[in-house]
This record gives C-alpha cells, structure tokens and sequence, in this order.
C-alpha cells in the first residue's frame, strides 16, 4: 500500500505461509509504480515470455506468472496487489474483473475505515 505522498505503507509479501523480504520488491521504475499510476492491471502470463523487466526477485520465488491490479477507491490508489502463479496461465476478462471487483470493495472498506478513524479523532477531539 501507498500513502497519500506515494511512499510505501503496510507493505507484506508472503508465498503460502511464509512472510518473505520486502527489502527488494518495490523498484521506483518498475511494475506497481506503473500500475498505481496509470490505475490499469499488468497481466504476465508467462514470465519466460515477458517483453519488460520482471523484479528479480519474482523470478526467484518461481512465480511462472502474475498480474498486478491496483486498489483503488474514489479518491484516489491505495497501492497494488500481485497475484503469482506457479504455472504460466491465459488471463480472461472475467479473471481480472473479478479480481478487480473484489479489491475496489476492499478499497473501499479500508478507506471507509481510514475516514471513521479520523471521524473518531475528530470526535474526541471536541
């Protein structure tokens, strides 16, 4: 996730179970700064087949394929999420609108969130 000035917040990473470093995984020029800026997904449906430079560390986790989408909300973009796949895949329409559906509630819920949080701030403050 983003903040407001575009600076990393509540950033994970995990495969399964296990948290992975994150000390290498946002790269200024690369995929989710693209993503987050232009708000439109990025399908890789097979990662040996990629015509951009792919992080890494991706690569090292095995991921065969991936799409980043953004979670966005009327405001503005919260940040990114990335799906990896072990096998490279065929992304349909109804994949990633599904997807996408699912994260702007998301999006919304945390803001919602955010704003009854500052409501609450506000509140006491008075």
């Amino acid at each position: 996730m983003m903040d407001e000035q575009g600076q990393r917040r509540n950033f994970r990473a995990a495969r399964g179970h296990k948290l992975l470093p994150t000390n290498d995984r946002i790269r200024p020029n690369g995929i989710s700064h693209r993503v987050l800026k232009t708000g439109g997904p990025c399908l890789i449906e097979d990662v040996s087949k990629a015509t951009e430079e792919l992080n890494p560390a991706m690569l090292e986790e095995g991921s065969r394929a991936a799409m980043c989408l953004p979670l966005s909300f009327t405001g503005g973009r919260l940040g990114v999420v990335w799906i990896h796949y072990s096998a490279p895949r065929t992304f349909s329409n109804d994949d990633v609108n599904a997807l996408d559906a699912y994260l702007q509630q998301a999006s919304i819920a945390y803001d919602s969130s955010r704003e009854m949080g500052g409501l609450g701030r506000l509140l006491r403050a008075t």
